[in-house]
This record gives structure tokens, sequence and C-alpha cells, in this order.
């Protein structure tokens, strides 16, 4: 069952005893994907951990090798996509 991503929504799956399965790399991974280049963003995407960490929640870190080879993507224009998705957060 797919659920908001906002903390408060997910704080109170977890805090029901819920799991929730969370991609951090978000928006950014998604325009940043390059057909057989695996890069992950989390610098700036922990807010999930300190999630864990507030509701006493074990991480259980996953990573699916091979999924930016799953379909081509489209590197045209990558800048003013990329300035967009910052724009809009």
């Amino acid at each position: 069952r797919c659920i908001d991503a906002s903390k408060r929504v997910a704080a109170r799956a977890l805090t029901k005893g819920h799991s929730i399965m969370v991609i951090p790399g978000g928006e950014m991974e998604q325009i940043r994907t390059r057909k057989g280049k695996e890069e992950v963003c989390l610098s700036t995407r922990l807010g999930f951990v300190r999630l864990a960490l507030q509701t006493g929640t074990a991480l259980v870190p996953c990573y699916a090798f091979g999924c930016v080879d799953l379909y081509d993507t489209y590197s045209a224009f990558h800048g003013p996509r990329d300035w967009l998705r910052k724009r809009h957060r």
C-alpha cells in the first residue's frame, strides 16, 4: 500500500508498528539517471534516518543494482529540468 511521503504520515505509520520503504534519492536521482552509471543521491536526504531514530525503528539498507539500465533516459535539457526541480520543491 502506498502512503503520502510526508514526515507526519511516515511517523504515524512507524509508531503504529508498520514498516515503510523509502527511496531517498527522489526526483534528483530520477533526473540525474544515466544508463550504465549507478549514482545515489543521499547527501542532503537524511530525514528518514532522523525519523527512524526518533521512532526507534530499525533501518535495513538495500540497493537494487542495474535499475539505471532498465530504460533509456533523455539527457537533453538536464540543467533546466534540475532548475525546475529545485524551484518547485
